[in-house]
């Protein structure tokens, strides 16, 4: 699907709800992860080593064609796995920090 310009909060909104995520760009690598949906990374390289690590992204270029689209078909939205980037807690920790000292 195409969609016209969204807004940042829109886009997360759809990455979100996303069944696969396919992008060239960095940034939205790390939110499909986050956001637990497989991302197809139309690059030739991620610096989000993690993401491929574990599943989640499966960098295949911008021109294999084939690739590209076996990836999306194969996309697994069921993962389970830990997130190597912590559990999310990080702001509730930090405002204990700040509260009680």
């Amino acid at each position: 699907m195409v969609i016209e310009s969204a807004s940042f909060v829109g886009i997360l909104l759809l990455e979100g709800e996303a069944r696969v995520i396919s992008t060239d760009s960095r940034g939205v690598q790390k939110e499909a992860y986050l956001f637990r949906v497989p991302c197809v990374t139309l690059l030739d390289e991620t610096e989000w080593v993690e993401t491929v690590e574990t599943g989640r992204n499966k960098v295949v270029g911008a021109t294999r064609m084939k690739a590209i689209l076996k990836a999306a078909l194969d996309a697994n939205p069921d993962d389970t796995g830990t997130c190597p980037f912590g559990t999310g807690a990080a702001s509730q920790k930090i405002c204990n920090v700040l509260i009680c000292s």
